[in-house]
């Protein structure tokens, strides 16, 4: 009977250390002071225009970008690999061809008010919470995000986690080339 009180407890020793700690609060690898470090970066850059590769899904897409963002061309956009049917593109896709840096830093930046707003979502029936998980990554040089990807965590009532699922699919930026700075 002792060995089977000391197997369970083991068990469960085993089970704490191997399951992240529930935090019962929206999380984000970054602080809003990082996200103005970076953005400073970029804006002392001064970069009038650069190109841009982004990987977000099955898409990767190449921008040209000109004028503080507001110029943007679509050099390139590959689905699973082959070029995109303008005509059948889903909205991630569509939204991925304005994904400029100056876009991002935005995206970025209202997350981030939100998370501080500390919003707790329930389901109508208050069988579960659902909180978030946002992943950033600056470049270290010129601040721009490498980086962006967001979780959703469904928890019951208990605080169990029940599941993650991705809110965002994660965008990573594969390749930035500066056309012209000033």
């Amino acid at each position: 009977m002792l060995v089977l009180i000391i197997a369970c407890v083991a068990t469960i020793g085993l089970y704490k250390l191997s399951v992240p700690a529930h935090v019962d609060a929206d999380t984000t690898s970054i602080s809003y002071d990082d996200y103005k470090t970076a953005f400073l970066k970029w804006q002392e850059s001064e970069i009038y225009s650069y190109e841009i590769t982004l990987q977000g899904g099955d898409d990767e897409i190449t921008l040209r970008v000109a004028e503080a963002g507001t110029s943007v061309e679509v050099l390139q956009h590959l689905y699973m690999g082959e070029p995109i049917d303008e005509s059948e593109m889903d909205e991630y896709s569509v939204e991925l061809r304005s994904m400029t840096v100056e876009y991002m830093f935005d995206l970025v930046r209202n997350t981030l008010e939100v998370y501080e707003r500390d919003y707790l979502t329930r389901s109508a029936d208050e069988t579960y919470s659902f909180l978030y998980d946002l992943d950033v990554r600056f470049d270290p040089g010129v601040g721009y995000p490498v980086y962006m990807g967001e979780q959703q965590r469904v928890t019951r009532s208990s605080g169990e986690i029940t599941w993650r699922e991705v809110s965002w699919l994660p965008i990573v930026v594969k390749n930035f080339k500066v056309l012209d700075d000033r």
